[in-house]
């Protein structure tokens, strides 16, 4: 069954946010041809010049303005974060240890991302992660969406949050994505005290804001 389209958006983000996590394919039937002109303002037009790309990243310069676009996703990444309610009204987060080449040649922890994939929607990229990187299934309708963040002013990455709730699911050896640097790469459980030292930004805002949304 799908979500029905709001009436009324109360702004621009709130479409947009609508949309990303919705396939229009879903609702052919409500659309139709736009016969009109629209003029779309803005309060500058800026230059675009790409510096350099291969098939990972793009670097560009607008007006002077230097930063990077991941070309694969077209800038569109998914942070999940899995957790499960343990006895005494504790919780635990799921991290992913693996290595992280920018960063250090070591295992490291960090969040559970993916780039947005093509056909799919960010919601249903997440639950793919889910299943690749952490072993566990789960359904778009379990996932809590927590809104998005930019990481870096370094890049035009938009980041989609979600949590999900693994109290009692089966958890499966997590398949990766073959790549090499996922070679010996695992999960691993944190609490509260020891998920938010976790040097990644993505991490500790999405437990922040799960906290905010369940609590």
């Amino acid at each position: 069954m799908i979500d029905p389209i709001p009436e009324h958006f109360t702004s621009i983000e709130d479409a947009s946010d609508f949309w990303d996590e919705h396939d229009t394919g879903d609702y052919e039937t409500f659309l139709r041809p736009l016969n009109e002109t629209i003029e779309l303002m803005t309060h500058k037009t800026m230059t675009n010049k790409q510096l350099f790309a291969n098939q990972f990243i793009a670097i560009i310069d607008r007006d002077g303005y230097t930063f990077m676009h991941e070309v694969r996703c077209e800038g569109q990444i998914v942070a999940l974060l899995p957790y499960r309610n343990l006895a005494g009204n504790q919780r635990e987060y799921l991290a992913r240890l693996e290595i992280c080449p920018a960063h250090t040649p070591d295992l490291e922890l960090c969040s559970i991302t993916g780039g947005k994939e093509p056909n799919k929607s960010v919601a249903e990229t997440a639950v793919q992660e889910l299943w690749e990187e952490a072993g566990y299934q789960a359904t778009i309708e379990e996932l809590i969406a927590l809104g998005k963040v930019r990481p870096s002013k370094a890049s035009d990455t938009t980041a989609h949050l979600f949590a999900v709730d693994v109290t009692g699911k089966e958890q499966s050896t997590p398949e990766g994505d073959g790549s090499r640097f996922e070679v010996g790469s695992s999960v691993q459980w944190l609490d509260y005290e020891q998920a938010v030292q976790v040097e990644d930004s993505l991490l500790v805002t999405t437990i922040t804001r799960l906290l905010q949304e369940i609590n």
